[in-house]
């Protein structure tokens, strides 16, 4: 009763106190984002040697459309994948419109979100909406500032598995340290690696490294993922070694920021 009582008086003060997440729980999270390293498959760069550009699986084999929510004053990714014949559809309610140095497939001036009402839309609303050819393959490109995990937990799995490559960029994981967020982080990692297994990671050095009870983590984690039927079904090699000699510092202003030893098979 009494912290009940502490709780209320401290949020009344603006102030919030939470259950911690242990070292354990947060080792257990970390593993699921361990690398592996895709038999007979290399990684490619596409994109610019900074911010926009991302290290992927070189297996562009029939992929025509590229789904990339968030629009950013550059669109050195997008722009890279029409050498391979990729279209892609744009979607971000915070600009009018895309840059205008490529053909994109189209463009949706809405947010992606849990439930389509108003500026909102789902992901299965918004393909549904824009798709323009009938394939089973594609790639998704997701940076959309924390909305991943609401959007994420809220597709259906097999339109998740429809992707062959996925590229999503984590927002706010120093918040890892709460309980609570802990296991929507969780349940939003199995359900994205329910078809899918990690084959690259790098941190964005906009956001320094923080430390939670000795665990260190990156704010901010630039993550790439393979659906599994390109994976192979023998036992996975994992990447043992960070930064890759694909890997470049997002912001070359700023110091660069290394990928714990916890986020990938050291040993």
């Amino acid at each position: 009763m009494f912290l009940n009582y502490l709780r209320t008086l401290l949020l009344k003060l603006g102030v919030s106190i939470e259950r911690a997440t242990s070292e354990a729980q947060l080792r257990a999270i970390a593993e699921l984002y361990w690398p592996i390293k895709p038999s007979g498959i290399d990684l490619v760069r596409i994109g610019g040697d900074a911010d926009g550009g991302y290290v992927v699986p070189n297996c562009f084999d029939d992929i025509r459309e590229c789904y990339s929510p968030g629009v950013d004053s550059i669109s050195e990714f997008e722009i890279h994948l029409t050498r391979f014949g990729i279209s892609s559809h744009l979607i971000d309610c915070s600009v009018d419109q895309p840059p205008g140095e490529f053909c994109f497939g189209s463009f949706t001036k809405k947010f992606l979100g849990p439930v389509t009402q108003g500026s909102f839309i789902t992901m299965e609303d918004w393909i549904k909406k824009v798709q323009l050819i009938d394939s089973s393959d594609a790639i998704l490109q997701m940076d959309i500032e924390g909305a991943e995990y609401a959007s994420i937990l809220s597709c259906p799995e097999d339109l998740l598995s429809a992707f062959r490559i996925i590229v999503i960029e984590l927002h706010g994981l120093e918040a890892l340290s709460n309980r609570w967020f802990s296991r929507i982080f969780n349940d939003f990692s199995n359900k994205l690696m329910k078809n899918h297994k990690v084959v690259h990671l790098h941190p964005n050095n906009f956001s320094s490294q923080v430390s939670i009870r000795g665990f260190y983590v990156n704010p901010l984690l630039e993550v790439t993922l393979l659906r599994n039927d390109y994976i192979g079904d023998s036992e996975p090699s994992y990447v043992t070694s960070f930064p890759g000699p694909l890997d470049f510092r997002n912001l070359a202003n700023r110091k660069d920021v290394k990928l714990s030893p916890d986020w990938y098979c050291s040993n």
